[in-house]
């Protein structure tokens, strides 16, 4: 029988504060994949709404978290993913601020409800250097699974308006559904609003003079989508940081506002 391989350790080190691991109290060990990271609970006590629960529970005498023989083992979550979101939360830990992937901080701070660094995550990647160079599936992809509403709507918006038809690859990612109605409203919109000539290679002009992405095919994605637009609109809600949730009209308990559609 196999020895199991060892656990790779990481511990963090608050290098910008020059302050040893040894020397700081409340950190905790967890454990990600084959690796024991062991992290200073601030961030995740103050910050986190799954974490600051967690802590919350009623421990042993040898508390999850402790110690390297009782880490907190967190599922279903990669090591890599983790690295992105601690170089949001401790600057100066790699991975440095401007090798953040900032997908892979979308995804845990979504999952853990680290609720600003999401907020933080969502306007990296809205960027227009970010956004530019998703592509549509990629945009719909991401908003659909992290509730982020105008990401759909701008990756509908890039399926209808490019030049290349949806692919059958595509159709299959974003389900028979989606892709049929998906197909129709392409049709029906180069039909009544796309002129012949091309505005660049990737995408048509509308109205003979305008951008695709103009309010005529905007109103047309929210007619056609509006139940799973307002279904992500309403989830988002829920993942505003409490100030924003506050300002924001009603509480995420009412039911989701309707989309207002512009004049076709």
């Amino acid at each position: 029988m196999s020895t199991p391989s060892p656990k790779k350790k990481r511990e963090l080190l608050l290098g910008n504060y020059n302050v040893s691991v040894t020397n700081v109290q409340n950190f905790s060990n967890l454990q990600i994949e084959g690796s024991l990271f062991k992290v200073p609970r601030y961030h995740f006590e103050n910050s986190s709404e799954v974490f600051h629960d967690m802590f919350l529970l009623p421990q042993g005498d040898s508390p999850e978290g402790s110690s390297d023989d009782h880490p907190i083992k967190l599922e279903g979550v990669l090591a890599y993913d983790f690295e992105q979101l601690l170089g949001t939360l401790y600057p100066g830990v790699a991975p440095s601020a401007e090798t953040i992937d900032w997908k892979s901080v979308l995804k845990l701070a979504t999952l853990w409800r680290f609720l600003n660094i999401r907020k933080l995550a969502i306007q990296h990647l809205a960027s227009k250097s970010n956004f530019d160079k998703m592509s549509a599936h990629e945009k719909l992809s991401l908003g659909q699974k992290y509730h982020v509403v105008e990401w759909v709507r701008r990756g509908y918006i890039q399926f209808i308006t490019r030049k290349k038809p949806l692919t059958v690859e595509e159709g299959e990612n974003i389900g028979l559904s989606a892709a049929i109605r998906l197909f129709r409203l392409r049709e029906k919109v180069w039909k009544k609003y796309m002129s012949k000539q091309l505005e660049d290679d990737d995408c048509f002009t509308v109205a003979g003079s305008k951008p695709a992405s103009t309010k005529r095919v905007r109103a047309a994605v929210n007619r056609e989508f509006e139940e799973e637009l307002k279904d992500a609109e309403f989830k988002a809600r829920a993942l505003l940081p409490e100030e924003n949730r506050q300002k924001s009209t009603g509480s995420v308990r009412s039911n989701p506002p309707k989309i207002r559609h512009s004049s076709d």
